[in-house]
């Protein structure tokens, strides 16, 4: 399925372009964005790369990756993991109905050091689009 577009009163999604660039590395640039997430900050260039794989991606047939956010797509689990320190994002899962599932324990290699990520998720029949 491409392109794949979605809108409502609340939100809009499209497709990942080129033009995106600057708006990804602004936040994947960022050591303060990347903080708690599994990677390091990254360069334009590594950005640029991973905004073209995507493009990239988006017409490949069979579609297996989907750079965007997901929500009207008829999905029937999604998921999340964060940082076990990152009680903001902690609280944002809460606040739309995710449930805690549980610890993968080490699978992140961060700076060299091993970290957990703590799993969330919610089911289609959890979901409320007015929440």
């Amino acid at each position: 399925m491409h392109p794949v577009t979605r809108s409502s009163a609340r939100l809009g999604l499209r497709e990942l372009a080129i033009a995106d660039v600057e708006a990804v590395f602004a936040i994947y640039g960022s050591p303060t964005a990347t903080e708690h997430l599994s990677f390091a900050p990254r360069n334009r260039e590594q950005v640029e790369q991973i905004v073209v794989r995507s493009v990239t991606a988006a017409t490949a047939t069979p579609r297996t990756e989907y750079a965007l956010a997901v929500i009207d797509l008829g999905l029937h689990r999604i998921w999340g993991a964060r940082s076990p320190i990152n009680e903001v994002s902690a609280k944002t899962m809460r606040a739309v109905g995710m449930v805690e599932e549980g610890t993968t324990r080490e699978h992140v290699l961060k700076a060299g050091e091993r970290r957990d990520s703590v799993v969330h998720a919610i089911l289609d029949r959890e979901f409320s689009p007015s929440s």
